[in-house]
């Protein structure tokens, strides 16, 4: 695949793992916890795997997180995409979504 191409879906599934971490931690579903678990490490593996296979730019890495965010909201935020409803703050959510794009970002130095 492209570089672009690899950016834009590895970017899509981090954004699904940090959205599944989310439902995890704030989920009222607990009968759902070990599912959500399995699918976060599958969509952090096949990110990073996309990711780690180049050297990004300051601007690209401004883009990753930036598909990231778009990402994450995107799933938390849509109804047909929520099958596990989670109650969270925007800020809440905002500082979440750094905490764990920071850990992404790091790893790709």
């Amino acid at each position: 695949m492209t570089r672009h191409s690899d950016l834009i879906i590895g970017s899509k599934h981090l954004g699904n793992s940090i959205a599944h971490s989310l439902k995890i931690e704030f989920t009222n579903e607990p009968e759902s916890v070990n599912k959500m678990q399995n699918e976060e490490i599958e969509y952090r593996s096949q990110g990073l795997s996309k990711l780690f296979d180049h050297t990004w730019t300051d601007s690209e890495k401004k883009e990753i997180e930036s598909r990231v965010i778009k990402r994450v909201n995107e799933i938390l935020n849509e109804p047909k995409n929520n099958d596990i409803l989670i109650k969270i703050s925007d800020e809440v959510l905002e500082q979440k979504i750094k905490q764990h794009l920071f850990q992404f970002l790091k790893a790709l130095n």
